[in-house]
């Protein structure tokens, strides 16, 4: 309230309080007793005006409350859709990074298996040139064995044989040994004999010349 509406009604509650002054006792309690039953009235109208108000503002309350509940199941309804929408995107994400993951996975392992193949490939490869420089080198020591072999069965033959030459050499020098050993025998012998003879002539001579001269 502005000032001049202050003023006017402290204008008016002196114009009531002159009025009141006025009055009789009676005219005075019969005001008093319209006051105080008008008061009653004022009361009472405010409070079924209260009641009614109250009614409306829990009418309104509860309208509000259902308008409100209407919009929060609305909201929740649009935010499972938008969830739903949201987790089907993100389920829609995840499966193509997971594929993507799946196929760069197996890449690298068809890779890693190509690899392996090539890595086995060139094992296999190696073994077999080994292999094959194995079975050279063996077949080659084998003939140097065979070479060594037949040389060594040569030179063995020809060590017999020059063996059989010695002994059938040393064999006939024996044979020639025993028939010169018997011959210088039989030589000997011959000589012995003729010795004995020649000894058995001149003792004979002798004796004979010994008779002779014993007879002269």
């Amino acid at each position: 309230a502005n000032i001049e509406q202050i003023k006017g009604m402290l204008s008016n509650e002196k114009i009531m309080l002159e009025m009141l002054t006025k009055l009789n006792p009676e005219e005075y309690k019969n005001l008093m007793a319209t006051q105080e039953k008008h008061s009653q009235m004022v009361k009472e109208g405010a409070e079924a005006e209260r009641k009614k108000t109250e009614n409306e503002t829990r009418k309104i309350e509860k309208e509000i409350e259902e308008l409100i509940q209407k919009e929060l199941t609305k909201r929740n309804e649009l935010l499972t859709e938008e969830r739903k929408r949201q987790a089907e995107i993100n389920r829609k994400h995840q499966k193509e990074l997971q594929d993507r993951q799946h196929e760069e996975e197996r890449k690298r392992v068809d890779y890693a298996l190509e690899k392996e193949t090539e890595v086995q490939k060139e094992r296999t490869n190696l073994k077999m040139e080994a292999k094959r420089e194995f079975d050279r080198l063996d077949l080659e020591r084998k003939m140097k064995e065979e070479e060594i072999e037949e040389a060594k069965s040569k030179i063995r033959k020809r060590e017999r044989e020059e063996e059989y030459e010695r002994m059938a050499q040393l064999e006939r020098v024996k044979i020639e040994a025993k028939a010169l050993a018997d011959k210088n025998a039989e030589i000997d012998l011959a000589e012995h004999r003729f010795e004995q003879k020649l000894k058995m002539f001149n003792a004979t001579a002798e004796d004979e010349l010994q008779r002779k001269e014993e007879l002269q």
